[in-house]
């Protein structure tokens, strides 16, 4: 018996005899066993996933799959970059040296659900059922905010913020009590509409992002090159959820 979740290792997805193959879905290298997990949609998915971005770094590292998962520099990046977009590895975090949101003072208008302000620099996406300690939740019709602050004015030029998709349960049945239940459409959970707003070090206002329309569960906003005190993020509607729920929000200088 499989005691819980577990890591797939990045060298069952690579061939063993062919030096420029990897594979991804049902046809990577497990056991009977394994199978049983390892074949669903969505791990298909994110095997995918794991291997475009692993295709990519092989091309501008100039160097093999197998070579790839010899050299612990390149399989930290992957993981890194998996991390960013939206993936989840046991036991890996984000360590981004770019991403200076990690040292910032957070602050939340409110937190609920056990929940916490700086939850969304947790480095973590994953959380257990029930629990929320990685990711920041709110009541929706407060119109909360979360503040950053930093101790010397730092020069952003990306903000990424990855918000809670739900988890709503896709089947093919014809039993109406299960279908009524499945969104149609946009995901209630993510967050439609949200202001960022900048102090800049000689202490005037800047508006940085003002999105009234969002459907997306992983948003990235270019801002000038500034040197910014503090950015403040007001969550004014989401898609439908009572709740505002953020997992992560990275700020990166480069």
């Amino acid at each position: 018996k499989i005691p819980g979740p577990y890591n797939i290792p990045y060298r069952c997805i690579c061939s063993k005899n062919i030096g420029n193959l990897m594979m991804a879905g049902r046809n990577i290298s497990c056991s009977h066993v394994a199978f049983t997990s390892t074949r669903v949609m969505g791990t298909c998915a994110s095997l995918g996933q794991a291997l475009g971005t692993a295709a990519a770094i092989c091309l501008s590292a100039g160097v093999s799959p197998k070579q790839l998962g010899e050299n612990q520099k390149l399989v930290n990046r992957l993981q890194q970059n998996l991390l960013r977009d939206g993936l989840a590895i046991l036991n890996v975090k984000n360590n981004d040296e770019n991403d200076v949101a990690r040292f910032a003072e957070i602050t939340a208008s409110e937190s609920i659900g056990g929940s916490a302000a700086e939850n969304v620099v947790s480095g973590v996406v994953l959380d257990k059922p029930g629990e929320n300690k990685n990711r920041w939740v709110a009541s929706a019709a407060n119109k909360p905010y979360l503040n950053f602050e930093f101790k010397q004015p730092q020069r952003i030029k990306n903000i990424h913020v990855v918000f809670d998709a739900g988890c709503y349960v896709l089947t093919q049945t014809g039993q109406r009590n299960l279908l009524r239940n499945i969104p149609r459409g946009r995901q209630p959970d993510i967050v439609k509409s949200f202001n960022a707003t900048a102090e800049l070090a000689d202490g005037s206002k800047k508006t940085l992002v003002r999105e009234t329309d969002n459907a997306a569960k992983i948003v990235d906003y270019k801002i000038p090159g500034d040197l910014y005190k503090s950015i403040r993020f007001d969550f004014l509607q989401t898609n439908g959820s009572e709740s505002v729920i953020v997992k992560e929000i990275r700020l990166e200088i480069a």
